[in-house]
């Protein structure tokens, strides 16, 4: 195993190449590979999880391409070495929380409201839209910044207010 000294930085044109790389794939299957499942028949979610597989199925495989032409051994220990893989404080857990909260709205969710609008089987679009309303409570509710749910919570849904007392 190589010793953490061994690590050299890329030269730019190598970096350029290795990031343009899978950030060209990436926008091919975003706004190619995506909408054409969608358009073969998969719902919006099964088309962008499998379509968004894909890169992240290309990048562990350029990651173990990569350990392999600098002669580190697949295991663990080693992985671990090179991709300088540690545990996460718990301040750093809480970073793509605090961040997240200050979009206003996850992404998610947004995602989940537009499947349930838009859904790609026919069989589902009359039942899917009625149940926009459950994700717009959540919405509501991660965007009121409860985010620890501490009563009272008042809910509004589909046009009835529900309040979660104190006891």
């Amino acid at each position: 195993m190589k010793s953490k000294n061994a690590i050299k930085p890329l030269k730019f044109w190598q970096s350029v190449l290795l990031f343009m790389i899978p950030a060209l794939f990436a926008l091919i299957v975003q706004y190619i590979l995506w909408p054409y499942l969608v358009r073969v028949g998969l719902s919006q979610e099964n088309a962008y999880n499998s379509a968004h597989l894909l890169v992240f199925i290309g990048l562990l495989l350029a990651t173990l391409t990569a350990l392999r032409l600098e002669r580190w051994p697949l295991k663990w220990a080693a992985v671990k070495e090179r991709l300088r893989l540690g545990a996460m404080t718990w301040k750093q857990w809480m970073i793509p929380f605090i961040a997240q909260r200050l979009k206003n709205t996850t992404p998610a969710l947004s995602i989940r409201r537009s499947v349930l609008l838009n859904p790609g089987n026919q069989e589902t679009q009359e039942e899917w839209p009625q149940s926009v309303g459950r994700i717009d409570t959540l919405i509501e509710l991660y965007e009121s910044g409860n985010v620890l749910l501490t009563p009272p919570i008042v809910i509004d849904t589909w046009g009835d207010i529900f309040t979660i007392p104190v006891k």
